[in-house]
């Protein structure tokens, strides 16, 4: 975000020192027609020499923050970075309703693996809960008998046997048991349910601390913006006086300043939004932009 506010700014003094360079061919113009003293031509030729400096020092500004950038994204010193920052500072400014961030919020990574674990910890409650219920069994038996004649009273006779019924087991000894396993499970789906209800309100928090610090931004671009009009037209009326001999060039430079200073205001506070709105996004979750 620096070095694109520091890009700007040096394109901001290289338009403002052709203006002090156009400056000064005038006021040398009306001093070779001693209609300004020489204090004119030295205040003119002081004010270009300052934004001359201004520039360098921008310039080394500017290599100092795309030092840090590659530091940070970790390429080498030697690589260059084009920074292009004319569609960055043309692309629409979305104005979406909170409720849309705040949905969206809720599909991060980290809150799906809060509820995970909340529902696993409700699936291992269900599990303790079942060895509460005694096991039940079905059975079924089938057998032949065959014709006896070594045991008395004899049975000559062929025929089947069988059974069928179900079998109810419970065991006694597992009550207590089972009884700390559920105090556990519970104790455990507590835990998850608090870790995951901290986690919504910590992005909730994250989201709406964004959304608002985002809509602050937006809503200084049009003030700033009117303040470049007016700075525009002081400059313009100052200039017309400055000609006609009704003003001095100190007004001049001032005026000048002034207006500089809320051209550099609106593109700076136009990046500052962008860059927010990139940060509301990714306290969303988002990766995606609606910038065009």
């Amino acid at each position: 975000m620096r070095v694109f506010k520091l890009e700007e700014l040096q394109k901001l003094i290289l338009e403002n020192i052709k203006e002090e360079e156009d400056r000064l061919k005038e006021v040398k113009s009306f001093k070779a027609h001693g209609t300004v003293t020489k204090n004119e031509v030295l205040r003119a030729e002081l004010q270009l020499s300052e934004m001359q400096i201004a520039l360098m020092s921008n310039k080394r500004n500017i290599e100092i923050a795309l030092h840090d950038l590659k530091t940070m994204i970790q390429i080498p010193e030697e690589e260059s970075i084009d920074i292009d920052t004319t569609d960055l500072l043309h692309a629409s400014l979305p104005q979406t309703a909170l409720d849309h961030y705040l949905q969206s919020a809720t599909q991060r990574e980290i809150l799906r693996i809060a509820r995970k674990k909340e529902e696993i910890s409700i699936t291992d409650r269900r599990i303790v809960k079942s060895n509460f219920y005694p096991t039940v069994n079905m059975f079924a038996k089938y057998a032949f008998n065959y014709p006896n004649y070594m045991f008395f009273p004899p049975n000559p006779y062929l025929y089947t046997l069988g059974s069928i019924g179900i079998e109810l087991n419970y065991s006694i000894s597992n009550i207590y048991k089972n009884k700390t396993k559920m105090h556990m499970a519970n104790k455990r789906i507590e835990i998850q349910r608090n870790e995951r209800l901290m986690t919504e309100d910590k992005i909730n928090d994250q989201v709406f601390t964004q959304y608002t610090q985002y809509h602050d931004i937006l809503d200084r671009i049009p003030v700033n913006e009117k303040s470049v009009q007016q700075a525009t037209e002081n400059y313009r009326i100052i200039k017309v006086k400055y000609l006609n001999q009704l003003a001095l060039i100190t007004d001049m430079i001032d005026a000048d300043t002034a207006l500089l200073q809320t051209k550099y205001n609106t593109i700076s506070t136009r990046i500052d939004a962008i860059m927010k709105y990139h940060e509301l996004l990714h306290a969303c979750g988002l990766t995606d932009s609606n910038l065009h």
